[in-house]
């Protein structure tokens, strides 16, 4: 199998080496300055020149450059036969995205979105528990995700990443939105309305969001989702409160505890990196879909996410509730 990777950032070098260890046979697509990943002398071909990359043939392409080129970038494939892999936000604009997929709809059967978390051994055990109701109805999510922006890459210039500029599709809630994207896995409901208020509470040099605080009322359950890269004290965790009980997720020390009227205990726990776990798994089942020549079920919609995010902008920026039909 061959793959290309359009992208050396940090995300683009865990991809490649996690597919060099998995022995595919890996290019590198990089118009940027870095060339560091030429030094594995595993990497079959590492150019800047897109036709180059096309000739190298892949069965499947990673795109993990900034999110303000993502649609450019499949725009690409569009006539090339390969799986496509994107890693999370599918985009930077929703209508951009729909454009792109009302013009060519079988894209979506070739697309899959880099949501890591959906393959996190710690929120397939809440699946598995909310699907065995384990803790009755589920009536409230509340989630929450920070860390300091510079402590993410310290050996890099904060205000250079994508994650702190507008023009190449930051903010945080494009960025950690893992946590939308998770609790909506989890839950599976429909949702009734979307409600966001974003703000800029720290002195960072960047002009995007640098908090956002979201409510999601699905059906019968409200999801309250708050995110931030300004504590220093790294933080995240989610709360699931059923009518018997509810499970607390803490990701800082790996453990997921069950607490209901008559008891309390840890349910799950793990002392292996389980973040370094779940991109492994997630390569694992997108190297299956393409051998199969069907994306898996569990990389979901791959549109999905991508319209909580646009809402949850939209919200903030008018200042209102917008319904899920919006």
């Amino acid at each position: 199998m061959r793959c290309l990777v359009v992208g050396s950032g940090s995300i683009g070098k865990r991809h490649i080496n996690n597919l060099l260890d998995n022995n595919v046979e890996t290019a590198v697509f990089s118009s940027g300055a870095s060339n560091e990943v030429s030094i594995d002398s595993r990497i079959t071909l590492h150019t800047k020149d897109w036709s180059d990359a096309l000739n190298f043939c892949p069965d499947v392409v990673i795109i993990a450059n900034p999110t303000s080129l993502h649609v450019s970038t499949i725009e690409k494939l569009v006539d090339e036969n390969v799986f496509i892999f994107v890693e999370k936000p599918l985009g930077n604009d929703l209508e951009e995205v729909r454009a792109l997929l009302t013009d060519d709809a079988d894209l979506l059967v070739r697309i899959a979105v880099g949501y890591n978390f959906r393959f996190h051994s710690a929120i397939q055990f809440l699946k598995k528990s909310l699907e065995d109701n384990l803790i009755g109805q589920i009536t409230y999510v509340k989630c929450q995700v920070g860390q300091y922006l510079p402590d993410w890459h310290p050996e890099e210039d904060y205000r250079n990443s994508y994650v702190a500029r507008a023009d190449l599709g930051g903010g945080v809630l494009r960025t950690l939105s893992h946590e939308i994207d998770y609790v909506d896995f989890l839950l599976d409901k429909s949702i009734k309305d979307i409600s966001c208020v974003t703000s800029n509470v720290s002195d960072l040099e960047i002009d995007v969001e640098d908090t956002a605080n979201v409510l999601i009322r699905y059906e019968n359950t409200i999801a309250e989702i708050h995110m931030d890269m300004v504590r220093k004290i790294p933080v995240r965790e989610l709360d699931i409160y059923g009518e018997e009980g509810y499970l607390k997720w803490n990701d800082m020390d790996n453990s997921i505890l069950l607490r209901t009227k008559s008891d309390e205990q840890i349910v799950w726990s793990s002392k292996r990196n389980e973040r370094d776990a779940s991109f492994k798994e997630e390569l694992k089942v997108l190297l299956n879909s393409v051998k199969l020549g069907k994306t898996n079920a569990q990389f979901g919609d791959p549109v999905r996410t991508m319209n909580i995010i646009s809402k949850c902008l939209m919200s903030a920026q008018q200042n209102r509730v917008i319904s899920w039909r919006d």
